[in-house]
């Protein structure tokens, strides 16, 4: 994998641990139950994308 692929993977993981935020912030002020699952799932993919640097 060369430096290109890993830089894609890192912004991807970021993306998606952006989305986990908002997510959470949408949870904690619209008090909205499902935004705090949408921010457990895309937490989820944002850790295994980057496990998948290894």
């Amino acid at each position: 994998m060369d430096e290109r692929d890993r830089e894609t993977i890192k912004l991807v993981a970021s993306i998606m641990g952006n989305v986990a935020a908002i997510a959470v912030g949408v949870a904690i002020f619209e008090k909205t139950p499902f935004a705090m699952y949408v921010a457990c799932f895309f937490a989820l993919l944002a850790v295994f994308t980057i496990r998948e640097l290894r």
